[in-house]
């Protein structure tokens, strides 16, 4: 009797930790972010706007790509992928460009809600930083 009440006592800190994890948010159940998305970017400030597209891909060996072209002016701008970070729903981009000989860099950040993905950039140009929004629907959803 003496030993079942120690030995009660001994896992009764273990049952707490157990108990603990048990509470933690589960990661979201079949959130894939792979797909082509295209939507639209605005500034913070001013009238500047224009198309997004965005191409995610997952490898196993490669881990997370991705390709992003946007359009400045009407003008269709290419991008140089410097880093992807994928967690769950939420996704860190840092891309290179060039306007017009002008070279600049963005960093994107966003989150997807059923079949969009949005959220905020900043990019730093020769003007300076500046900062803004962005929304993208999946491929294949309704708009």
């Amino acid at each position: 009797m003496i030993l079942r009440v120690l030995f009660a006592l001994l896992l009764l800190p273990f049952a707490g930790l157990i108990a603990a994890e048990k509470k933690a948010p589960p990661v979201p159940p079949g959130v894939d972010l792979t797909g082509t998305y295209a939507g639209r970017w605005s500034a913070d400030e001013g009238d500047a706007a224009g198309e997004f597209e965005l191409t995610l891909r997952r490898d196993d060996k490669a881990g997370w790509t991705a390709e992003a072209t946007f359009t400045f002016g009407g003008a269709r701008v290419p991008t140089a992928m410097k880093s992807v970070k994928v967690e769950a729903a939420k996704v860190v981009m840092v891309f290179d460009w060039r306007i017009q000989d002008a070279p600049g860099q963005s960093k994107i950040s966003g989150e997807l809600a059923g079949e969009t993905l949005s959220g905020v950039y900043e990019s730093n140009t020769s003007e300076g930083i500046t900062h803004g929004k962005w929304t993208l629907k999946r491929a294949g959803a309704k708009r």
